[in-house]
C-alpha cells in the first residue's frame, strides 16, 4: 500500500544530498521511497530498501545505498560495519 506524506520543507544540499523536515519516518521492515514535486512529479529514483538490522542507517555512499552502523542525521553519513 502506498502511504503519501506532506513534507514540509526540502533543503537542497547538493545533487545527490538533501535535508528533509516533515513528519515520515521509514519502515524498519523494509520497503520503497520517492520524493515527489509540488504538482505530483517525481523527483529523482524510487529507493527499495531491505528490512533494516537493529541500530542501523540505510545511507548512500558513492551512488550505493548501504547499511552502516554509525547514523549521521544532519551531518555527513560515515560508513561502518552492520554487525548482526
Amino acid at each position: 500500500m502506498r502511504k503519501r506524506f506532506l513534507v514540509m520543507a526540502v533543503l537542497l544540499l547538493s545533487q545527490l544530498s538533501a535535508l528533509i523536515f516533515g513528519p515520515p519516518a521509514l519502515a524498519n521492515t523494509g520497503s520503497s521511497v520517492a520524493i515527489f514535486g509540488p504538482a505530483g512529479q517525481q523527483v529523482g529514483d524510487t529507493v527499495t530498501y531491505p528490512k533494516a538490522p537493529t541500530g542501523s542507517a540505510w545511507a548512500l555512499f558513492d551512488d550505493s545505498w548501504q547499511w552502516t552502523a554509525t547514523p549521521t542525521p544532519g551531518d555527513a553519513n560515515v560508513l561502518s560495519e552492520v554487525r548482526p
